[in-house]
């Protein structure tokens, strides 16, 4: 008859069974043996792979161009005493988002490396998932393949502040706030970003003038002590909340001076008589 049973192998690496099959023939009660036969079940693990790492973490979390090295897909499985037998790996970005990676998908043991690409206001979260399979090769020439348990990770690419110059132009005195607006004049601004400055003054004529941190970039009751417009620059560096340093940007303020008008001298004139 048939020899039934189910495979089970929990280990890491191949099991092979050597299985003797030895033929009776019974006749009224008389049985006789027939020459034996050998076979062997070669039990394969499934597919595994190791969640990757990431200083940590189990996602991956980087900034607007930053460089992404490859992400390198590993297996507990091991081949058996002959070196026959290994795990390969199937992985793709599930949800269809673009972050830089080139390509998305691939039968490869690690994704490519990259230059992370995010070019809106807010985070983007690519979903990963890498389905683990082991190869055997047969006799014959086949190849036995055996999936695993689907493992999934994220890469989240939060945005990068880029934000064009300004300019403005104020009376002496005057001052000022500038509050950089997301999708105005090309700036991406994620939320909560933050400013640092500091200011150039090259002559010297600008009284009040500070560099500084905050919300906005602003500054109070500046002076110009000269008699014609003068400029200051702020050399802006943004940061979003989530850490991620925008290339700086120059916020340029005119401050025009003050109106002067020079004592005119007093005149007696006779009725008719023209002014001096």
């Amino acid at each position: 008859g048939n020899i039934n049973s189910t495979a089970v192998n929990t280990g890491t690496s191949p099991i092979t069974a050597i299985v003797t099959v030895v033929p009776i023939f019974t006749n009224q009660g008389v049985s006789a043996s027939g020459a034996s036969e050998i076979f062997t079940i070669t039990v394969l693990p499934n597919g595994q792979v190791n969640q990757p790492d990431f200083d940590g973490e189990t996602n991956l979390v980087v900034c607007n161009g930053d460089f992404v090295n490859k992400i390198s897909f590993s297996s507990i499985n091991q081949p058996d005493f002959n070196g026959n037998g290994a795990d390969g790996y199937s992985w793709s970005i599930v949800n269809g988002v673009s972050i830089g990676m080139n390509p998305s998908q691939g039968s490869t043991d690690s994704t490519p490396s990259f230059i992370a690409d995010n070019q809106s206001s807010v985070p983007v979260i690519a979903i990963i998932e890498v389905i683990p399979n082991y190869t055997y090769p047969t006799e014959n020439g086949d190849v036995v393949t055996c999936l695993g348990d689907t493992i999934s990770f994220t890469i989240t690419v939060n945005p990068q502040p880029s934000i064009s110059n300004k300019d403005l132009t104020l009376c002496s005195g005057n001052s000022f706030d500038i509050s950089p607006i997301d999708g105005v004049d090309g700036d991406v601004v994620p939320g909560s970003t933050t400013y640092s400055w500091i200011v150039e003054d090259q002559f010297n004529f600008i009284d009040g003038e500070e560099s500084g941190t905050g919300s906005s970039i602003f500054d109070t009751d500046l002076i110009n002590t000269a008699s014609s417009p003068v400029d200051l620059v702020y050399t802006v560096t943004p940061t979003s909340d989530t850490g991620c340093l925008g290339e700086d940007f120059t916020v340029t303020i005119t401050v025009n001076p003050t109106g002067q008008v020079d004592d005119p001298q007093d005149q007696v004139l006779c009725n008719n008589d023209t002014t001096l």
